[in-house]
């Protein structure tokens, strides 16, 4: 009866076994991936993606977990955690608090269209090369840059020329605390106010500013759409979010592993270009459509003579923020 009551377990358990399969083993390394955006963001699901991609290429080796919304700290804070190796990796939006070289992602006209910007922000321009070197010299792999889409001018009232450098615009703009943001302005002739974010709805409101630049059309639409009258796609920067990993544990890690995890950056980093092309065009139209907001006809001829006049007038300026020879290599690698 006893020995009944053993084989009767014994079988119980390779059933179980059949049921739901073999244990999973532990993977060999298990890798901390934090981020600050909502779970349902587009860049969190990218980040998912990632994981997912790395996991199926290890064959199990290497796990990532995503952490979202800032559970691991806001970027700031989880940027320095990634330099001091207490999280491995990170998608974050990038400052120039650990090194001023890194606002080198902030500066105005980067690019003027789509294919340009898939040129710049790729491994081998000028520009990824001093951005990598910037990030490796606090102790972080860059490993790809995620575009959200391009940075235009949105206004609750229309402005006198916009688009002519020359011009007395008769408006106030608002900028975040930037010094690239006010000289890129100034150059423009724009007369500028710094207002915090979080006041920025009441300041357009009450005619402490006539409009803002420092929002994608997406942003435009889910904060401000019944306040705006005119959206001006003048591209003049980008927003943006890197794909980061400690220098010292991506360096650690078997080289086919470093290229699995490198090339699912790329590629998201390189989807999300194409993304962007595809929401900046679709939140302009709503803009349009469901809340009546003009959206200026800007053409890629026009963004140019911007671009041209910025690069001319405002970057020689920011030699004192990044030197000579990195502004003359960019101006050098955008003809």
């Amino acid at each position: 009866m006893r020995n009944s009551k053993v084989l009767f377990i014994l079988l119980f358990a390779l059933m179980v076994g059949f049921a739901f399969g073999p244990a999973a083993e532990a993977a060999k390394y298990e890798i901390k991936f934090a981020g600050n955006y909502a779970p349902d963001h587009p860049g969190t699901l990218a980040q998912n993606e990632i994981a997912k991609e790395v996991l199926e290429k290890t064959k199990g080796e290497v796990k990532i977990t995503v952490f979202p919304g800032g559970q691991l700290g806001d970027y700031t804070q989880a940027y320095e955690d990634v330099m001091r190796g207490n999280i491995d990796m990170g998608w974050f939006y990038i400052t120039g608090q650990y090194n001023p070289m890194l606002e080198i992602s902030s500066l105005s006209y980067l690019a003027t269209d789509w294919k340009e910007l898939k040129r710049v922000f790729s491994p081998g321009s000028f520009w990824y090369k001093t951005y990598e070197a910037a990030h490796a010299k606090v102790g972080v792999k860059l490993l790809g840059v995620y575009v959200d889409s391009f940075i235009s001018l949105a206004t609750v009232k229309p402005l006198n020329d916009p688009l002519n450098p020359k011009a007395n615009h008769k408006g106030k703009v608002r900028i975040p605390p930037s010094e690239i943001y006010k000289l890129t302005m100034d150059s423009l002739n724009y007369d500028t106010v710094s207002i915090n974010w979080s006041d920025l709805y009441t300041a357009m409101q009450t005619g402490v500013c006539d409009g803002w630049i420092g929002g994608t059309a997406a942003l435009n639409y889910f904060q401000f759409r019944d306040l705006i009258k005119q959206f001006m796609p003048i591209r003049a920067f980008v927003e943006n979010v890197s794909y980061v990993y400690n220098a010292e544990k991506f360096a650690k890690l078997p080289a086919a592993y470093q290229k699995i995890i490198f090339e699912a950056c790329q590629k998201q980093a390189k989807k999300s270009i194409d993304d962007a092309q595809k929401n900046e065009k679709l939140y302009q139209e709503k803009l349009s459509k469901e809340h009546k907001v003009a959206i200026m006809n800007v053409t890629d001829a026009q963004i140019k003579q911007l671009a041209d006049h910025v690069r001319k007038n405002a970057w020689p300026k920011f030699s004192k923020l990044f030197g000579k020879d990195v502004m003359d290599g960019l101006v050098k690698d955008a003809k």
